[in-house]
């Protein structure tokens, strides 16, 4: 859960944040994100927990935490969402698909 929490909860929050505030595109933050994490790969190729952590898939899976605490079980509710860096920056990032 680690990519739902980091990338879908953070570092969107900021995205958002300095679209508006700053006007920066959401798009082209996205795209900032994935060359800084493709860098790093380059810099680091001897790591061996990039197959382990796709960051670039289409889509990722989120966990739906609110109707987790809403219905007070702890059924563990599954979700997949479109990767904003798995997309090149595209914007679909909250069009949820129900599995």
């Amino acid at each position: 859960f680690l990519h739902d929490a980091f990338f879908f909860i953070n570092i969107a929050e900021i995205i958002l944040f300095i679209e508006k505030q700053y006007g920066i595109d959401e798009k082209l933050q996205w795209k900032w994100v994935k060359g800084i994490i493709e860098a790093y790969q380059e810099a680091f190729p001897e790591l061996n927990n990039y197959q382990h952590f796709d960051l670039f898939e289409p889509t990722i899976q989120v966990e739906k935490l609110t109707t987790r605490r809403l219905l007070s079980d702890s059924e563990l509710r599954i979700h997949h969402v479109t990767n904003p860096l798995g997309v090149g920056g595209i914007t679909d990032a909250t069009t949820i698909s129900e599995t």
